[in-house]
């Protein structure tokens, strides 16, 4: 649990400005309430006095017929819903005419997605939105445009540029700038800190040895960032995203870029599986099974030995039906890591 100031009402402002929110506007809501990302969908509706309409349980990985029947002019998700749309074939073009806005959060958006969802809803904006609870629910933004497919890294969209008042920083383990490190966010979104936590409060929010005012309070998101050429944040994973195997650093994001591309399919992972106390030992794809009937597991690793080094390819591969969803939307791997310390039991 974290405290927040003003910092609620001003992200509604910069929605409600960027948006051009009206009272005829109607807004999917897809959300648990207890994720942050469900008080778009209420409050930024309500607060212009717009409709919102509660997607069932049922539909929720499926949802053209709801968003047709509802006439819905603001879509708002996880990428994973998108990922499933696009495996279920239903981002056909035009699918979506009513959509105005359809906007992406929680995860790194894959390109193939805002790609099929700008086809399905020709009308709309697509914007790739980004940023930790501490930090309000999200203080990025970037909008898919023509020339997007050639800006985006092992097949994921920008992060973009940040909301209006918000400040970025890229640093190192000891808060000097570089160019590729850990993102850091500052600005009257960042939350006061962690309730009734003042040792991890002190660890993530931090003020900057070159910072001139002491009075900036900076969230280390753990995210690793850098920009493009046009100055375009791009997420490079996670601190907890690079591991070492064998000794060399390994960036799970780009190994699961080559499973992708290989296994042609959006629904993939990879896992530092095997490993325990001392360290991790190797990697583990984990595949859903619609990639299965086009390739087997040798084709899949021989084409990623391919593309990287030896050491950055997975062990094995293991085929699913369906990749396990949280609570939340997002892939769990929590959950896949469980299931394969429970097959080798």
């Amino acid at each position: 649990m974290y405290v927040v100031g003003l910092a609620d009402y001003r992200f509604l402002a910069a929605m409600w400005s960027r948006y051009g929110i009206e009272p005829t506007d109607r807004f999917s809501q897809s959300f648990d309430l207890t994720f942050d990302l469900s008080a778009f969908d209420l409050f930024v509706a309500w607060g212009r006095g717009a409709s919102v309409h509660c997607i069932p349980a049922e539909s929720l990985l499926a949802p053209d017929e709801f968003i047709r029947a509802h006439e819905l002019t603001v879509w708002f998700s996880v990428p994973s819903v998108g990922m499933m749309m696009r495996k279920l074939r239903r981002l056909t073009p035009n699918a979506f005419p009513s959509v105005r806005l359809a906007l992406f959060c929680g995860e790194r958006l894959p390109a193939v997605v805002a790609e099929d969802w700008q086809r399905a809803a020709p009308n709309a904006i697509v914007e790739n939105l980004y940023g930790p609870t501490e930090v309000t629910i999200a203080c990025t933004l970037y909008r898919w445009h023509a020339a997007s497919p050639a800006a985006c890294v092992d097949g994921v969209v920008p992060i973009g540029a940040p909301y209006p008042a918000m400040d970025v920083a890229i640093v190192d383990e000891a808060l000097a700038r570089v160019e590729r490190g850990e993102l850091c966010l500052c600005g009257p979104q960042v939350a006061l800190g962690y309730w009734q936590d003042a040792p991890k409060t002190a660890e993530r929010f931090v003020t900057m040895p070159w910072d001139p005012d002491p009075g900036h309070r900076w969230y280390r998101t753990g995210d690793l960032a850098y920009r493009d050429a046009d100055g375009q944040l791009i997420h490079a994973g996670r601190n907890d995203d690079q591991v070492k195997v064998r000794g060399f650093r390994v960036e799970l994001p780009e190994v699961e870029h080559a499973i992708r591309e290989v296994a042609g399919t959006s629904f993939a992972v990879v896992l530092p599986y095997p490993a325990d106390a001392s360290g991790v030992h190797g990697l583990t794809a984990v595949v859903a099974s619609g990639a299965q009937s086009m390739l087997d597991e040798d084709a899949i690793l021989d084409g990623v030995k391919a593309r990287l080094p030896e050491y950055m390819v997975p062990s094995r591969v293991m085929f699913v039906a369906d990749l396990p969803l949280n609570a939340n939307g997002k892939i769990d791997k929590p959950a896949l890591l469980a299931r394969l310390r429970e097959e080798d039991a």
